[in-house]
C-alpha cells in the first residue's frame, strides 16, 4: 500500500529517504488504528481511550519525523477516526479542540 506523502513538504522539511519510510509506516500503524476505531461500540470506555492515547503518540511521531514541534494542537488525525462524531470543520489545525460530548471516541 502507498501511503501519499507531500512532496513539498519532503524537500522543504529536508527529509531523508529513513525520514520517508519512517512515515510510511507510521501511516501504516494508523491504518490499523483506524480499524479498531472501526470495532469501537464493541468496546469498553478504557479500550477506547487506549487506543486514543495509541493515536496521539503516533501523532507525536509523526510531528518529531516531519521535523515539526510536537504540538496537540496540529493533530489531524484524532477527528478522522471511525466512529467520531466530533464536528470536522470545527476541528481548525491549531486551535483547541472541539469535542462533541455524545461521541464514543472523545466524548465523555
Amino acid at each position: 500500500m502507498e501511503t501519499p506523502l507531500n512532496p513539498h513538504l519532503i524537500k522543504k522539511q529536508k527529509l531523508n529517504q529513513s525520514d520517508v519510510d519512517g512515515l510510511k509506516g507510521l501511516h501504516i500503524l494508523r491504518l490499523e488504528l483506524f480499524q479498531e476505531f472501526k470495532k469501537a461500540k464493541n468496546l469498553s470506555k478504557e479500550e477506547i481511550n487506549e487506543l486514543v492515547l495509541d493515536l496521539e503518540d503516533l501523532e507525536f511521531n509523526m510531528q518529531w519525523v516531519w521535523k515539526f514541534n510536537e504540538d496537540k494542537l496540529f493533530h489531524t488525525w484524532w477527528h478522522e477516526v471511525p466512529n467520531c462524531s466530533c464536528e470536522s470543520y470545527l476541528n481548525l489545525f491549531g486551535r483547541p479542540r472541539a469535542i462533541n460530548d455524545k461521541c464514543i471516541i472523545h466524548g465523555s
